[in-house]
């Protein structure tokens, strides 16, 4: 059993492609609500299918970025936002993405019209359930979605913030071509048209405008633009709290989106935990991000949530214990149905080797996020490292029990149910004739339906020897 079931199916679903070709006091700005943290960190209990389609009303109205309030909508993938802004293609906006690639890796050229009616033809139910975390049938996978939404016309030109750690001045085009070429994201003739401008590098790509710019030098806008923020953005720029704090790092950030002058129709913010980008400790940054765009006047005052957070993670390099459990239980008095903080107490009881009041914090994140139920596979794993025979099982069974539609997890749960022999072997073939019956891509998942029929013989097999 791996330690990130999701992290193998997205290293699978790569190498498949290659082969292939907290908040003050103080009222927000009129029009606007901050959410509380369990509403905008539970975008995955439903997979994404309880997204609403914007109004028409919503469809016409933009608002400056970060200095008008705007709701955004927080997904669990990347791929989970393409039902969101394929609802925007009659405006046909600009796409802005702030994130660590700029998504743009081509499906197979025999795919690429089949894939493409896939996404334009369906309804939005059915796009919202393919594109959901738990779809065993994706119309495209992560890495392509970009590349899918240019192809089908929604956008009028791309616009990707490089992740840059070095200046503006140490940005090179050559290597900027180099990675462009060697991950297949832009064609040879698309990387050669590629030159630097006052704000980056500009060219074209799948026939539309393309630039790749520095985050401190965003360029002006003419029309509007639909936002797309991935908290995978930061896996290269944050070093710790030492080096790059959090907090002043995303304030940097965003007040330079402010100052760009964006008039954006929608903002969506993809977590990205559940494709193993980023581990849990992370997943609190998706939803402060969704609660500044509705609180933009958080950039001149942070809220005491933000400065509690940045203070713990800090101290936390000095091994100030008692002091980050303080500032935790305060962020907890003030927000309880926040889910990040349920899940940092989870880590400090770990530390203290307190497991029962650990546990319990844990089980609280999860109710109030399922996606912390990932949590339990690192448990699983060290339940088997220690030799702990029935507790990744019952471990594995909890995250299952947290997102009990999601396929991968069930497999892994068969597998160690046959692991238990006897009458485990009996649950493992339940588990297993369940997911036989689900309608596997053959396109991204060729190798899963005669790993589950192998695993039916073994069980059927022992559980014959068994009885």
């Amino acid at each position: 059993m791996q330690r990130r079931f999701c992290f193998r199916l997205f290293c699978f679903i790569l190498l498949l492609l290659l082969l292939s070709g907290c908040e003050k006091n103080a009222p927000p700005p009129s029009g606007a609500e901050a959410p509380s943290a369990s509403e905008v960190a539970n975008p995955a209990d439903a997979g994404s299918d309880s997204l609403d389609a914007p109004s028409a009303e919503a469809l016409q109205i933009a608002r400056a970025l970060l200095v008008e309030p705007i709701g955004a909508q927080v997904v669990e993938s990347h791929l989970e936002a393409l039902p969101i802004w394929r609802s925007f293609q009659s405006k046909r906006p600009a796409l802005v993405l702030m994130t660590l690639d700029p998504l743009l890796w081509p499906p197979p050229q025999e795919l690429q019209a089949e894939l493409l009616e896939r996404i334009t033809g369906f309804d939005t139910a059915q796009l919202q359930r393919l594109t959901s975390v738990k779809s065993v049938d994706p119309p495209i996978v992560i890495p392509s979605v970009v590349d899918a939404a240019l192809r089908a016309g929604w956008f009028r030109e791309l616009v990707w913030v490089i992740p840059a750690a070095v200046s503006f001045e140490e940005l090179s085009l050559d290597v900027l071509r180099q990675q462009f070429l060697e991950r297949n994201f832009l064609s040879p003739a698309e990387v050669a048209g590629l030159e630097r401008s006052e704000y980056g590098f500009r060219g074209m790509v799948r026939g539309l405008p393309f630039q790749a710019v520095h985050p401190s030098t965003l360029p002006p806008l003419s029309g509007k633009v639909l936002f797309h923020f991935g908290v995978d953005f930061f896996r290269e720029l944050y070093k710790g709290e030492i080096k790059s704090p959090l907090y002043p790092l995303l304030h940097e950030m965003m007040v330079a989106v402010r100052e760009a002058g964006w008039e954006a129709l929608a903002v969506t913010v993809a977590q990205g935990n559940l494709g193993g980008t980023l581990p849990l400790a992370t997943r609190f940054i998706g939803a402060d991000v969704a609660r500044l765009m509705a609180n933009p006047q958080w950039l001149a005052e942070i809220p005491d949530q933000w400065d509690r957070r940045g203070r713990a993670l800090y101290l936390d390099n000095f091994f100030q214990n008692d002091e980050i459990f303080r500032l935790y239980q305060a962020m907890l008095k003030e927000d309880p149905a926040d889910p990040s903080v349920h899940y940092a107490l989870f880590q400090r009881y770990r530390q203290r080797k307190e497991t029962a009041a650990a546990l319990q914090e844990l089980a609280e994140a999860v109710r109030l996020d399922p996606i912390y139920g990932l949590e339990y596979l690192d448990l699983a794993n060290l339940a088997l490292e220690r030799k702990a025979h029935g507790k990744d099982l019952e471990m594995l069974q909890l995250a299952a029990d947290a997102m009990p539609e999601n396929p991968w997890l069930k497999i892994d749960l068969a597998k160690a149910w046959l692991r238990m022999g006897g009458e485990g072997k009996r649950h493992a073939l339940a588990l297993l004739q369940e997911l036989q019956q689900l309608p596997w891509s053959s396109i991204y998942f060729p190798e899963i339906p005669p790993m589950l029929e192998a695993l039916q013989k073994v069980a059927q097999s022992e559980e014959g020897e068994a009885s």
